[in-house]
């Protein structure tokens, strides 16, 4: 950290001080995190495994983080729903896991999001997500989808004429296929038809879209009534409703009075993704005062010279229809902020200027330059002049993101201004290959080489992922190592192709990294907050393997010196006890637990004298944090399929899949399935018989905690609730009961609740010995009394009438109470390391394997003290080109990325037979 000063008082500069010291116990207190998931390959078909390796940074220093032992990772659909989550242990700032997409994972977009428990103290921004699109294998019955349409302007809305064409993956026409479209709005349905398509795989369909439909959210669902198979993707109707979200941002902060200001902008399409404008600005006359054009991602910015008694208004034409946007108000008086970051490779630029008034007042101000890392600098000075300009060097700084900003003497900030400062410190990694050229399932080795920006070797720990060209496309604009670290982890929203600005050098891509940081960049650090009162963090650090919470009796005070015991049975390590003592305040916790893919804990609570208390238990559980429906709806790949990878990836051969088996474990013969048909189970209890319906397992109790079984079978069981229209029994009719409501689901009655083998209906005394039935308000009383963590299994059976089965973890029946002392908890199951699949090649074969997009996946590289380590696999028996993409870090500030080719070729092969032969 440096501190200088420019025309400032000794108070002034102590007030920068106290603001820096400020800022430096806030980054010790609340240390941030970055991580970064790299992935084997950017595209999946359904029943491939997605690999990784996980790299998790203390944000200020690029260190491991020793905050987190592990960290959450969520698979989500795009209905913004969780189908897979699950931890992976974190060890040093490393970590791996893998996601097998097996037979319950329909095709569609998915995004893999991934966070720490303590990173949900910063918000979504902090956390790493991927999006990429799941889909189904040629085999499987996909259909490609050539989608146009035309819009014309009516009364009555906006009436829309859309010809659809459906081809299969190796482009057959979809003949005589009943299919069903329908268009939606979020959740809403607009149109819903039933087609058959001509003998061509054409539908035409004409509707109507209501004026004020949001177009942003628009999408079509084809439904295959054949196969079921479904096909989603956006609806963008175009034309004169093309709807573009225009956004004018002034460099620093606002519009002033009489200073020229750069000001940047960026249109976003329905699509979330940007998009290219051209137009003029107008003042209220309107006269042309400036013009704008998008530059790169829809991004771009121009000079303009504004006056308070004056409004502008950016005029665009887009599809022959005209758009107007206002830009921000003018503000009378006040100071700006323009940092030039372009003109010179060595020093930055800091120009402040001031409206007369504000410069003839000559009050202080403070200019704070700071990143990830901290405060650099610490600047105190007074604008009597107007003006002041200050130079910086660059060397000064890291690489990354670097924001300035002007505080007032009440540590308001008044201006800000983001900038990208690159050092092109990335390691320097070299993969060489043995051969220029190998054979078929030949054994390849690879020497790789780890050197940080100065040459010196460093020891690291990187992955290496290694992909057919025939089928992946790596696209070197992606989103990387580099890439995340230094550019997305910072800013808010969604970057396209962040990787794109590290490729080049030149003018042109740092001019557009500057539009990005006046854009996506225009707010960064908190300062407001940062003035605050440091407040106990909402989601506490998980440094390790560790069960903690609090006691609190029945006037919620500390239920101090308890013991605590924990129980739990694994496979593994068979029964576990484990026990504890509750400290002054109530708190407790269970250190260093071991690693299980899968488990439940029982805890119980008992006073000073060994005895069950009434202390109840509070764990301070993960939390996960919610899903907001994505702004980004990117049209996915089979919707006017023109990439021949695409198509070769998904029409490549596939191997004969079985549900729930993964051949890569599969030891020996795989015998042919057997499928038994079963009966559903019958139940037999308290006068009931009946089949079962549904079952609501221990692992679903468990995590359901205290919920009650009401509000649990409220959640799994559609129609659950109390209502007073239905049927009593299969020989009756729904009829309406005035007076007695009872548990119904749907319009069926449920007659009692078994509990243990009891029926509630023995506490009223209502004779069970024919044709049985309890007493509603028993039941509804029970369900709504009983948590679920205290029940072992539910069972929903239906004969002549519906009832339902519950088993309780006591075996106390109907008197079973909710167990203030006794808490069950089943926490995120752990992904714990697998191998990636090799296969061992015999030379007796003959037979070609299948293709293999993912040759190779090596998540553990260590270099040693000289920088280099060695990989060896084998080579496909496929020929032609691989990408070799190795990313990683010492995990000590240092971190890079690199690609390299491999080529397979028959004609080596050929040739080695030759040389044999003589």
């Amino acid at each position: 950290m440096v501190i200088l000063q420019l025309d400032a008082t000794a108070q002034d500069t102590g007030a920068v001080k106290k603001l820096i010291r400020m800022d430096q116990d806030l980054r010790e207190r609340f240390p941030a995190e970055k991580l970064y998931l790299h992935f084997d390959r950017p595209s999946y078909t359904t029943f491939d495994t997605i690999w990784f390796k996980a790299y998790l940074f203390n944000a200020a220093t690029y260190s491991p983080s020793r905050l987190s032992s592990k960290v959450y990772i969520e698979l989500i659909n795009d209905s913004s729903s969780v189908v897979n989550r699950f931890a992976i242990p974190m060890g040093s700032g490393l970590g791996q896991g893998h996601i097998i997409l097996n037979e319950k994972i329909s095709d569609g977009t998915y995004t893999v999001r991934a966070y720490t428990n303590w990173m949900q103290n910063f918000g979504e921004d902090a956390y790493f997500s991927k999006q990429f699109y799941i889909g189904k294998p040629s085999a499987q019955g996909s259909w490609l989808v050539n989608e146009q349409h035309n819009i014309k302007a009516m009364p009555q809305g906006n009436e829309v004429n859309l010809a659809l064409k459906l081809t299969s993956l190796t482009n057959a026409v979809i003949p005589y296929r009943d299919i069903e479209l329908r268009l939606t709005e979020g959740k809403k349905t607009l149109v819903k038809n039933n087609y058959l398509t001509t003998d061509g795989g054409n539908i035409n369909a004409n509707f109507m879209l209501p004026k004020k439909t949001e177009t942003r959210r628009l999408s079509l669902l084809i439904t295959d009534k054949t196969t079921k198979n479904k096909y989603i993707f956006p609806f963008y109707p175009g034309g004169y409703l093309q709807n573009i979200d225009l956004q004018f941002m002034p460099e620093g902060g606002n519009l002033v009075n009489g200073i020229s200001s750069r000001v940047a902008f960026k249109a976003i399409s329905e699509d979330g993704l940007g998009t290219a404008v051209t137009g003029h600005i107008v003042n209220n006359s309107g006269q042309q005062v400036s013009s704008f054009s998008t530059s790169h991602n829809g991004m771009g910015s121009f000079i303009l010279l504004p006056k308070a008694t004056e409004t502008y208004t950016a005029k665009f034409e887009l599809n022959d229809a005209s758009h107007s946007v206002p830009l921000p108000v003018v503000q009378p008086s006040g100071l700006s902020l323009r940092v030039d970051n372009l003109s010179s490779p060595d020093s930055v630029y800091i120009h402040i200027k001031a409206t007369p008034g504000i410069a003839a007042a000559n009050k202080s101000y403070s200019l704070i330059v700071q990143s990830a890392g901290g405060i650099y600098l610490g600047l105190s000075f007074k604008i009597g002049r107007g003006f002041n300009n200050i130079p910086l060097e660059k060397s000064y700084l890291m690489s990354g993101i670097v924001s300035f900003t002007i505080i007032d003497a009440d540590n308001r900030p008044l201006c800000e201004r983001r900038i990208f400062i690159d050092h092109h410190d990335r390691l320097d990694l070299e993969v060489a290959n043995a051969q220029t050229v190998y054979t078929p399932q030949d054994s390849i080795a690879l020497n790789i080489h780890a050197c940080d920006a100065n040459g010196h070797p460093i020891a690291g720990s990187f992955s290496v992922g290694i992909t057919d060209d025939a089928f992946i496309k790596n696209d070197a604009s992606a989103d990387n190592i580099v890439s995340r670290l230094l550019l997305t982890s910072e800013l808010k929203g969604h970057i396209e192709n962040p990787g794109w600005y590290f490729n080049s050098n030149d003018l042109n891509t740092a001019k557009a990294m500057d539009d990005l940081m006046l854009t996506q960049g225009w707010t960064g650090f908190d300062w407001e907050k940062a003035m605050l009162p440091i407040a106990r963090p909402q989601f506490i650090a998980e440094p390790g393997n560790r069960l903690t919470g609090r006691l609190r009796n029945l006037f919620n005070k500390p239920a101090k010196d308890s013991r605590l015991n924990l129980f739990s049975v694994s496979k593994k390590y068979g029964l576990i006890v484990l026990d504890t003592i509750s400290d002054a305040k109530g708190e407790f916790a269970f250190e260093n637990l071991p690693l299980f893919d899968t488990i439940a804990y029982t805890l119980r609570v008992n006073n000073k004298k060994d005895k069950a208390s009434t202390a109840d238990i509070i764990l301070d559980l993960f939390k996960p944090t919610a899903i907001a429906e994505s702004e980004i709806r990117i049209m996915p790949w089979y919707v006017h399929a023109y990439d021949s990878l695409m198509l070769a990836y998904f029409n490549r051969p596939q191997p004969i899949r079985y549900n729930g088996i993964d051949i890569s474990e599969v030891k020996g013969k795989l015998l042919k399935e057997v499928k038994i048909k079963a009966d559903k189970p019958h139940v037999n209890v308290a006068g009931y018989n009946g089949f079962v319906k549904k079952e609501i397992f221990e692992k679903e109790l468990v995590e359901a905690g205290k919920m009650t079984l009401f509000d649990l079978l409220s959640r799994k069981i559609g129609g659950f609730g109390v209502n007073r229209f239905y049927a009593e029994s299969v020989f009756s009719k729904p009829a309406y009961h005035i007076y007695d409501p009872a548990l119904v689901i749907g319009t069926s009655m449920v007659a009692d609740i078994i509990v243990d083998g009891m029926s509630t209906s023995v506490i009223v005394g209502v004779n069970t010995s024919i044709d049985p039935v309890g007493d509603p308000q028993t039941t509804i009383d029970f369900m709504k009394s009983i948590g679920a963590d205290d029940v072992k299994d539910i069972k929903i059976a239906e004969g002549t009438r519906l009832f339902i089965t519950v088993t309780t973890r006591s075996g106390n029946g109907i008197f079973t109470q909710p167990a203030f002392n006794i808490f069950s908890y089943r926490p995120v199951p752990f992904c714990l390391p697998k191998q990636f699949y090799r296969p061992r090649y015999d030379v007796k074969n003959t037979t070609a394997l299948l293709p293999r997009p993912t040759l190779h996946w090596e998540p553990n590289i260590i270099t040693d003290g000289t920088g280099k380590a060695a990989l060896s696999f084998f080579a496909a028996d496929k020929p032609g080109t691989y990408t070799v993409i190795i990313e990683g870090t010492d995990m000590n500030g240092n971190f890079g990325r690199q690609t390299s080719k491999i080529t397979i070729s028959p004609q080596a092969a050929a040739q080695k037979r030759t040389q044999i032969g003589k």
